[in-house]
């Protein structure tokens, strides 16, 4: 069966991680089932079935038929774009935010150091 999942996300044009996260799968659920050959979990052949409609079960679990159903737009996969995008915005704007508080500390630090420098200067010329 992992064989044929591997077909069908192949045939979708997705890396097997993005189709982890649309069915809400942690990080190598199904990238291990395929790499060891191995068939996954029951819990997650329902949510592939719930999440590709036009994905044949029957295909999936026995091989028999074709592999897909009335070919209809598939909504999902712009939704779990959609997702992935808006959570990459987020941690951009995060991102960026401690970049800018780096920056700001950066530039205090040069201060005290021109400040440390003046100071030790100062105290040369006071020595002398």
């Amino acid at each position: 069966m992992i064989n044929r999942l591997l077909q069908f996300i192949e045939n979708q044009h997705v890396s097997v991680r993005f189709f982890e996260l649309s069915i809400g799968a942690s990080n190598g659920v199904i990238r291990k089932a395929i790499a060891n050959s191995t068939d996954i979990q029951s819990k997650w052949v329902a949510k592939i079935v719930e999440n590709y409609p036009q994905l044949s079960a029957e295909w999936l679990l026995i091989g028999k038929g074709e592999m897909l159903r009335n070919a209809e737009p598939d909504k999902k996969k712009d939704d779990v774009y959609k997702a992935m995008y808006s959570d990459l915005q987020d941690k951009y704007i995060d991102l960026k935010g401690k970049y800018i508080d780096v920056q700001d500390k950066y530039a205090d630090l040069q201060q005290e150091v021109k400040y440390q420098q003046k100071g030790d200067i100062l105290s040369e010329l006071v020595i002398v």
